[in-house]
């Protein structure tokens, strides 16, 4: 596999860290990195060039888990306000569902070889709106935050609050292990030269995601939404806009 500073040698090494270090979790895992495999994979001989951009390596990975975030919610936005336009009144637990895992999917596709397996799932604790609330002083997680409220709110009127809360919680783990195993999966297919493949992996685990998920929220409420073609036309179509990376320069 080449090297970050081989893919990306117009970078800046402080962003070059970053998807040096991303790409060290997506292979080793997060208590696996090592400090002297991501300098030298970002194109860098010295070791203090982390501390000199970030301190330490945990404010480095602590980077490593916003770098995508602008993206993420720019694509949760852009879906977000489709489903508004289109949709109004008969937005899904589905559709909002659809709007949270899409823009990860996207990601994974836009960043391979540089996988995107860095311990997101991890610091949104996926479906837990009360996490979301907590980076309220991160103003790129507005429209996530809104899919997750309104999944609460569905669910709430359907199920009683503290129900609804108890099934949101049931499933983070369920989630973030799914997601985990799709994402090493890509990893390989792309290092086998199987990138091709990507775009139709992803539609295809969406959509069993999105309604797996779905059925677990809401149980004996769940239906099934029908719109398998409509998520399929709106990834395809998010595909062709170009990523927004993002590093939190404050």
């Amino acid at each position: 596999m080449k090297k970050t500073a081989q893919l990306f040698p117009n970078l800046p090494l402080k962003e070059r860290l970053i998807i040096a270090s991303e790409r060290d979790i997506a292979l080793h895992t997060l208590p696996g990195t090592r400090i002297q495999r991501v300098v030298k994979d970002a194109g860098s001989s010295n070791i203090s060039s982390i501390r000199y951009h970030y301190g330490d390596m945990e404010k480095l990975q602590e980077a490593v888990y916003y770098y995508r975030y602008k993206a993420m919610n720019h694509y949760a936005d852009i879906i977000l306000q489709r489903w508004s336009a289109e949709v109004r009144d008969k937005t899904t637990i589905q559709h909002y569902l659809f709007a949270i895992f899409a823009p990860r999917c996207l990601i994974i596709y836009h960043t391979l070889p540089a996988a995107y397996y860095c311990g997101c799932a991890e610091q949104i604790e996926t479906l837990d709106p009360d996490r979301i609330e907590s980076h309220d002083r991160y103003p790129w997680f507005r429209p996530l935050r809104a899919a997750f409220t309104a999944i609460s709110d569905a669910l709430s009127e359907q199920l009683g609050a503290e129900e609804a809360l108890y099934r949101m919680h049931l499933v983070t783990p369920l989630t973030a292990g799914t997601l985990a195993k799709k994402e090493r999966a890509l990893r390989e297919a792309c290092d086998e030269g199987r990138v091709a493949d990507a775009a139709g992996q992803l539609v295809t685990f969406l959509e069993d995601l999105v309604e797996s998920l779905a059925a677990s929220l809401q149980r004996e409420k769940y239906q099934a939404a029908n719109a398998t073609a409509d998520f399929k036309a709106v990834f395809e179509d998010l595909l062709a806009i170009p990523p927004e990376w993002f590093i939190d320069k404050d």
